[in-house]
């Protein structure tokens, strides 16, 4: 694009503006922990620009083309960086591994590969085709890669034996899109009340949330942003009363988590907040999170998880103490503020562009003067 004078300038984000005000935050389930602070391998900047332009392609290229930056994709800077490595064929082979989807991926051979990818990425730098900053992007790229094959090609092979040890069956798995969209604060006559507890703004938003499930993606307005995903799977499971031996069916959410190297115990909280958000996604209390790894043998761990006990009910990281539910004291407020400040930025062009042509640091700690729990 030419250099655009001030006035056209103006005039194509005047043009935006509806689009820009009226497009509404989608935030995949599986990326909540991470945008609320919570994931101990998120990456807030790259995530807080995902979400910035999501939907908005036009306001980021038009934000670039300003710059004089290059828009480009993950998987055309990791085919670059392939190319500039100098190991194309041995690192393409690894991806050709990551795309198979007709075979179950066994770690032990995904390990292999990774130490692979390590071993060819540090004699890529030292032979100074790769900076460390580029050896290290490459490496995350590709191992993040791995893991993805890995966890959808033996998601099934975990449902599978899950089933057969727990005498259930698994339904619903992958079928449909489960949405929660919340509403504006002002729209709640309930909210109305001063209270300067965010927990009580949050409670009182629990009976607004709408739920809804769709076998396909439709934008949708009206609410101030939603939460999406699909659960691996449902099940009905027998509860039994002790009191009276009577005995009930309860419905549970089932979470399959492929892992590299070792079962994790505890599970990690990102794990435990994402399972929270399916089982609010289905109105349900509990589901069990199913870890697996694929080696010789199959191997699960699962872990019953409940919105009504630990790490879910917990004051260890609570903003505030007035309440043990995860749910309404950290995880709710955290979103209302990241989705508040998220608009702000998609409607101030000088904050963006500050912000795309900050240095790393610099947009760290610009996104921790807005978001400080990141």
């Amino acid at each position: 694009m030419d250099e655009l004078d001030d006035e056209t300038l103006h005039a194509l984000y005047i043009s935006m503006h509806h689009q820009v005000e009226n497009t509404k935050l989608r935030i995949p389930a599986s990326k909540v922990a991470a945008l609320i602070g919570l994931h101990e391998y998120g990456n807030p900047v790259e995530d807080f620009l995902e979400m910035l332009y999501q939907g908005l392609d036009d306001l980021l290229h038009l934000d670039a083309s300003v710059l004089h930056m290059e828009v480009t994709t993950k998987d055309a800077e990791l085919d670059a960086l392939i190319r500039k490595s100098g190991a194309d064929a041995a690192l393409n082979t690894v991806l050709k591994w990551t795309a198979d989807t007709r075979t179950t991926a066994n770690v032990n051979d995904a390990m292999s590969l990774s130490h692979k990818v390590q071993n060819h990425v540090d004699k890529a730098r030292k032979k100074h085709k790769l900076t460390k900053e580029e050896g290290q992007k490459l490496q995350e790229a590709l191992a993040s890669k791995l893991r993805q094959s890995v966890g959808k090609r033996n998601e099934s092979l975990a449902i599978q034996l899950y089933e057969n040890q727990h005498g259930v069956e698994i339904h619903s798995t992958n079928d449909k899109l489960y949405f929660l969209y919340f509403p504006h604060p002002g729209q709640v006559k309930a909210l109305t009340c001063p209270s300067p507890c965010p927990c009580d703004k949050a409670k009182a938003l629990e009976n607004f949330i709408e739920r809804a499930d769709k076998t396909s993606l439709h934008p949708r307005t009206g609410q101030h942003f939603s939460v999406c995903g699909m659960v691996d799977g449902v099940a009905d499971v027998l509860r039994i009363d002790d009191a009276d031996d009577s005995w009930t069916t309860e419905r549970i959410v089932v979470e399959v988590k492929n892992r590299m190297g070792r079962f994790r115990d505890p599970v990690p909280l990102h794990d435990v907040i994402q399972m929270a958000v399916y089982m609010k996604m289905l109105g349900v209390r509990q589901g069990d999170m199913v870890q697996c790894i694929h080696q010789a043998e199959t191997r699960i761990h699962v872990t019953r998880v409940s919105l009504d006990a630990y790490p879910l009910t917990s004051t260890a990281v609570l903003d505030c103490t007035c309440s043990t539910d995860l749910w309404v004291s950290l995880v709710v407020p955290r979103l209302y503020t990241y989705a508040d400040v998220i608009y702000a930025f998609r409607l101030d062009s000088s904050r963006r562009r500050a912000f795309l042509q900050a240095s790393p640091t610099d947009q760290m700690r610009l996104l921790r003067a807005d978001l400080p729990f990141l």
